[in-house]
This record gives C-alpha cells, structure tokens and sequence, in this order.
C-alpha cells in the first residue's frame, strides 16, 4: 500500500480538527465509509476486538478478514480526536473506533470492500485450483494480486482535500463581501530598492463597484526611529499617479522603486498619507490621512 507523507497527515488531521462540528461533511464521510465492509483483524485488533468464534483455523489468508459493521459517529470536544465511529466486528458487540485509530488503520490497508474482497477470495480459489491441477499439496502460500484495491486511505485524502479547497473557496468569497463592505482597497505595502533609491510596491484591490481608471496616492519616507526622513534632497513627499484601468474585484500592483533618493540608507519605510480613486465613469473618491487610509488595508 502506498503510504501517506508526514506532510499530508498533518495537513489532513489539521482539516478534520476545523470540521469537526460539521455534520454535513462528517455524514458524507459516513456514507463513504459504509462501501468498506471487511476488515482485517490481524490489522485491526490493534484498535479493535475482533469476534473470536468467527475465526475458523485455516491457511487461507483470507481466513483475518471478518465483516465489519458501521452503526454511526458522534463528535466529542477534542482538536486530535473529534470523532468517534461505532463499528462492530462479525457478530461482536458495537465499539468505539477513533479517528486517528480510523485513518492509521486505512493507511495500513486493513479494509476491503465487498467487492474486493470477493476477487481475493476468487484469486485464492483460482491458485488452490491450479496448485490441485498441478499435483501438489503445498497450499499454505498464496500471493494475491491487490493493485485492484479501493483504498481507503486514498478516499479519505481525496475528500479532505475536496473539504479544503471549498473551505478556501468560502474564505475567500467571505473575505471579499467583507472588502466590499469595509472598502477595503489596500491589500499591502512592501518596500522597494534600486541601486541608490527607496521607494515601495503597493497592492490594491479595487472594492468599489466601478473600474478605477487612475489613482493618485501621496507617500512619505520614514526612519527607524519613526521619524519624517529627508532624502539626500531634501525631499519627504512624493506624489504619483498610476493607470488602470482596475475592474470590480481585481487586485492589481505598481512597483515604484525610485521614489527618494538614498545612499546612506536612512529610509526604513513608507506610509500612504493619501489616496485618490479616479473612476471611468468621472467620478472618484478620496481617502486623507495615515490612519483613515490604514483602516481600509487588510489585516
């Protein structure tokens, strides 16, 4: 069986602990795990007690895998182990089986579908055959063919990761309506260098429900110590421009990495005092001051 990463592992366990309240996605899991109705118990009694009065003695390698019944799941308040599932083995009395004991288990390849497990019984009656057509009693050793198996574990990784993508998918739709109702424009600000000068790269998100034609955004260079800071020109604000156009709910990027000239590298940032929004339509819209233009940046 091929095995999971650490990586995915912990990637998955992350996502099962930030569903773990979520009945629809825990019931659709459920509903998977009712396909796998054989497991085996040289495996599984790790975790779970399997019905001893139906293990007859054989050499089959068949003889471990015993019918394995699924009666539901309850949520309990914990990060690692949110879930529990009831399982009962053969004719057994129902038992807990945790999540991780679940997934560790799918891992090894304990469980088999009832399909599965019929062509294994079929390609063990098909080599007992060929071994009796051959004169021989050495039936004790059989290989089985498995790469025919539906595995478990692979299900499990496949919907977590499904889970994933639409969790992102809602964030993201979440995060936008927010932008829109806050006008939230200002996704980030990093700094900027050329060989002698400072300047930033500023990305934007246009939140309005109009495409921005131009914007006009004045910037002023700081110190370490927070302080206004010449450049070697005696400069402390900058004034530019940017074209667009910028449509409804795109982001969009301006490097401009000579703005203040700076040889001896005083100039540790800048702050956005003020912004100007030009839309197609002749309209704009101003925001004034570091810390009204601040309120309307992601955090």
């Amino acid at each position: 069986m091929k095995r999971i990463s650490t990586l995915l592992i912990l990637t998955l366990a992350a996502l099962q602990a930030f569903a773990q309240n979520d009945s629809a996605y825990w019931n659709n899991r459920f509903l998977q795990l009712l396909r796998w109705t054989y497991v085996d118990t040289s495996i599984s009694n790790i975790y779970l007690a399997p019905d001893t009065t139906q293990l007859p003695s054989s050499t089959s390698q068949l003889v471990a895998y015993q019918r394995i019944a699924w009666y539901g799941y309850s949520f309990q308040p914990s990060d690692q182990w949110p879930v529990i599932f009831n399982v009962a083995i053969g004719d057994g009395d129902p038992q807990p089986l945790t999540l991780p004991a679940l997934e560790q288990l799918a891992q090894w390849g304990a469980f088999l579908t009832n399909q599965d497990y019929r062509r294994l019984v079929d390609d063990e009656l098909r080599v007992m055959a060929e071994e009796m057509a051959g004169a021989s009693d050495d039936t004790s050793y059989i290989v089985h063919h498995t790469s025919f198996i539906d595995s478990m574990e692979a299900v499990l990784m496949a919907d977590s990761i499904a889970f994933a993508d639409e969790q992102q998918r809602q964030d993201l739709e979440r995060t936008k309506q927010r932008m829109k109702r806050d006008q939230i424009f200002l996704l980030n600000i990093k700094t900027a260098r050329s060989q002698y000068m400072f300047g930033l790269e500023i990305n934007l998100y246009n939140c309005f429900e109009k495409t921005i034609s131009m914007l006009e955004f004045n910037v002023a260079p700081y110190n370490d110590r927070g302080r206004l800071q010449e450049d070697k020109f005696h400069r402390t604000v900058r004034t530019m421009r940017c074209m667009g156009p910028i449509r409804p709910d795109h982001p969009a990027q301006y490097t401009l990495d000579e703005l203040f000239w700076d040889d001896r590298s005083r100039i540790k940032y800048m702050r956005v005092n003020s912004i100007t929004f030009y839309f197609t339509d002749g309209s704009s819209k101003s925001f004034n001051g570091y810390q009204n233009v601040i309120k309307h940046s992601l955090r």
